[in-house]
């Protein structure tokens, strides 16, 4: 008796290669036209969800635009975030050494 054989067709993670992969099967099942087996699905229908792949590309374009443009503000503000951890730690420092008796005295900007 012969065994079946197992086809995997893995679909992919990443949202912009879901979103490729939809424009993909998408461009075949339009140029197979009426001999497209992708007719045969009874819950889907591509000419209904096209338009939510060109909307989910346009998205994702617009978010790794957005994401890019913040990437460039993270060197920045890390300059900026040294100096401010450096000057927290002296700040505690020196409250803790004027305020060493003061039990209440716990959490920085808490002193009196």
């Amino acid at each position: 008796m012969a065994r079946a054989i197992k086809i995997r067709v893995p679909i992919p993670e990443n949202v912009g290669a879901i979103i490729k992969l939809s424009e993909n099967i998408y461009t075949k099942h339009t140029a197979m036209g009426a001999d497209s087996p992708q007719k045969a699905m009874e819950d889907h229908d591509w000419i209904v969800s096209y338009p939510n792949a060109v909307k989910s590309a346009q998205l994702h374009k617009k978010a790794e635009e957005a994401k890019k443009e913040m990437g460039k503000d993270y060197p920045d503000r890390d300059l900026l975030i040294g100096e401010l951890d450096s000057i927290n730690k002296a700040s505690r420092n020196v409250l803790t050494g004027i305020y060493s008796k003061n039990e209440t005295c716990r959490r920085l900007g808490f002193y009196n």
